[in-house]
């Protein structure tokens, strides 16, 4: 019964709802640290490392992860060499924690 009980809260609206915010997010940041890389070699105007890390922290992790290691970008930087894989690393612990989470339980 208590197996029953996971697969349906894991199928559950709300943990599609946070699984669907997760991989927007990601992908805007991917393509926020995309942007950035163009234009550091462009010499343009860029995004700040504020933006960039907010972005990471309120969801995009894994868009700034695929981002520093696709792109190349900002991975000398210990401000990101640190929080986007400890944002990772938060975020794969939510997930699996509103996965497995009963429906109804605080």
């Amino acid at each position: 019964m208590i197996q029953l009980e996971l697969v349906r809260e894991f199928l559950s609206a709300e943990f599609y709802n946070f699984i669907f915010y997760i991989i927007i997010l990601s992908f805007i940041t991917l393509i926020f640290f995309g942007v950035d890389k163009y234009r550091s070699i462009t010499r343009k105007w860029r995004i700040p490392e504020a933006v960039l890390l907010s972005l990471t922290v309120i969801g995009g992790a894994f868009g700034a992860i695929i981002g520093m290691i696709l792109f190349r970008h900002k991975i000398r930087k210990p401000m990101f060499f640190v929080i986007v894989p400890l944002a990772v690393v938060l975020y794969i612990a939510l997930l699996i924690y509103v996965a497995t989470t009963p429906y109804g339980a605080t």
